[in-house]
């Protein structure tokens, strides 16, 4: 049995993705493949990676980002050397291809030794990882001694075996009404061609969407990410979606897909056309394109926070009753490193007289 860790690019990033794609069809999402986690480390500045354990027939795969802490307003300070690990914007954990459950725990078992050496031997503070709520990869995760998966929050699904009838059934009240009240609006969705002056205008709902719901910067990002999107994945599994009224765009969307699975993965609106609701007929619309498409499910994801009370969480869980639970864990591989970033953060906060919250944010030495 080989354990190795890859890179995205050139004859690493070829074997990369031949490992995603003779993966289990359920396996092979969007979220593992290498053109995905280049995205990220052109708009996020970090490394993708994906560590590997097993031999050509049977194996266990892990991708994620190399984040540097340079960044971090306390490293100069510090005099330290380091960076951390978390999966890709999205989800990430453990797939693999095995014979058999038991076999695939047993492969799990030896790649999880395997990988946390080799984060301590590259002396990774931290690692931080958002398992997949429709992978259920969150079981194989726990079998490791060193991760116990919490539940973060919720996100809403939309299963498209459903025939149309059921789906619009399923809908509540408030939205059956929005989608009627934008058809007779005049809101009309149109599939546009994600070039660069459909992106750009995207990008500014995108960025104005997330500064009235005070998005965390995370959720921030530049035209040139959208465009990294298209350039990466292509356009089958990009499509770009206008509601427009009277020829202006009141609400878009980007979707991207994979085999079975359509991702709302990020939209804007215009607040001047809320009351018109153009993003209830969005969404519904791009369900039933995704269903036509051959999608079993399109993932409305959850909100910008936990919260029982987060705005986006109530608007998603409109179009559906399904809700998955979404695990995260975190673990220490350095600790005598971590323990010097977190005091390092703690000065800081200190002398910054910043406001304390999230005590139980992980890692620490970010929050």
């Amino acid at each position: 049995m080989e354990f190795t860790v890859l890179h995205a690019h050139g004859a690493d990033g070829e074997r990369w993705l031949r490992l995603v794609e003779r993966l289990e069809p359920q396996h092979q999402d969007l979220h593992f493949f290498p053109q995905y986690l280049r995205i990220y480390e052109q708009s996020q500045g970090t490394s993708a990676r994906l560590a590997f354990y097993g031999d050509g027939e049977s194996y266990v795969i892990q991708a994620y980002m190399v984040r540097p802490l340079k960044h971090l307003p306390f490293m100069a300070q510090a005099g330290l050397q380091s960076a951390d690990i978390a999966s890709v914007y999205g989800y990430g954990g453990p797939v693999w291809r095995a014979g058999s459950a038991a076999a695939a725990k047993g492969l799990f078992e030896s790649f999880d030794r395997h990988f946390r050496e080799h984060c301590r031997h590259e002396k990774y503070a931290s690692e931080f990882c958002c398992l997949h709520p429709l992978l259920g990869n969150h079981v194989m995760a726990a079998s490791s001694p060193s991760i116990a998966p919490l539940i973060e929050k919720s996100v809403v699904v939309i299963d498209l075996r459903y025939d149309e009838r059921a789906l619009w059934g399923q809908l509540n009240r408030g939205k059956k009404s929005g989608i009627n009240k934008a058809r007779r609006s005049g809101v009309t969705i149109r599939q546009v061609a994600p070039e660069p002056v459909n992106l750009q205008l995207f990008s500014r709902l995108y960025r104005a969407t997330m500064e009235r719901h005070n998005a965390a910067p995370k959720w921030f990002f530049e035209t040139s990410h959208f465009a990294d999107c298209v350039a990466e994945l292509g356009e089958p599994k990009t499509a770009l979606f206008f509601a427009e009224v009277a020829e202006e765009v009141a609400a878009a969307v980007l979707v991207l897909l994979d085999e079975t699975v359509a991702y709302y993965h990020y939209a804007g609106s215009d607040a001047r056309y809320s009351a018109l609701r153009p993003a209830n007929l969005l969404v519904y619309e791009t369900a039933l394109w995704a269903k036509r498409m051959g999608r079993l499910c399109y993932h409305l994801g959850g909100g910008l926070t936990a919260g029982t009370e987060d705005t986006l969480t109530r608007f998603k869980s409109g179009f559906s009753p399904e809700a998955r639970p979404l695990y995260v864990y975190g673990r220490i591989h350095d600790e005598t490193t971590y323990r010097a970033l977190c005091e390092f953060k703690r000065e800081h906060e200190k002398k910054a007289a910043a406001p304390v919250i999230e005590q139980d944010y992980f890692p620490f030495y970010r929050r």
